[in-house]
């Protein structure tokens, strides 16, 4: 499995000078290490307002855009430093990997086997469009016959255009359902973060009351 992305696009364009730079190994897991470190900056400039509950919100990105833009094996390594960072600076208890609760365990689990999947897919892609390219190339490398050929009622079947249309409909589906995923994951980090002001506010509220009634 390819841990990076191709130089060329299925149709045989050259990336940007950006991408290119993240298909070469050191840039791309480079990339990985800034992206992971500012999901991090991230996470601490707003850790009052998302708290304990919702760990991964700013760490999800950091794996997709990881994976999607420089492959396998980038997007393993977000994962993997994603979940070392959580489950030591903010699951309980913090300081150390210790994970104590279930549904930390069971998120954190999560987590990571999202994070492998969404760098598979990624790898997946990338080796799909390499050989779409290498089978166009070769295919306008071939001389072309001095005389028109007889038309012919149906196209020749090509077991390699045949094999790249199934990946691509494959990796349509599996971008679907990983879109599927993070927006679940957002929605529910959303209904977390307002469950978690509605029970301050319900803490501040009874504080007050019963500091009025004390006085």
């Amino acid at each position: 499995m390819n841990t990076h992305p191709p130089d060329v696009h299925t149709d045989g364009k050259q990336l940007p000078a950006a991408l290119r730079l993240l298909a070469r190994p050191v840039p791309a897991y480079g990339f990985a290490v800034i992206a992971v470190g500012g999901a991090c900056l991230l996470r601490i400039a707003f850790a009052d307002i998302l708290g304990s509950g919702i760990p991964y919100v700013t760490f999800y990105p950091a794996v997709m855009v990881s994976a999607l833009l420089c492959g396998f094996g980038p997007g393993l390594l977000a994962t993997g430093l994603s979940a070392l960072y959580v489950g030591i600076w903010i699951l309980p208890p913090v300081g150390q990997f210790a994970i104590s609760g279930t549904a930390d365990a069971i998120g954190l689990a999560l987590f990571g086997s999202t994070g492998v999947f969404i760098s598979t897919v990624a790898g997946l892609y990338s080796r799909a469009s390499a050989n779409a390219a290498a089978y166009e190339r070769a295919q306008r490398a071939r001389p072309s016959s001095p005389q028109p050929a007889p038309a012919a009622p149906d196209p020749p079947y090509s077991p390699q255009a045949a094999l790249t249309f199934k990946k691509r409909l494959a990796f349509d589906a599996t971008l679907a359902l990983v879109l599927t995923i993070l927006v679940s994951v957002g929605w529910l980090a959303y209904r977390d973060m307002n469950a978690a002001t509605e029970t301050d506010r319900s803490i501040t509220h009874t504080y007050l009351v019963h500091r009025i009634i004390n006085t």
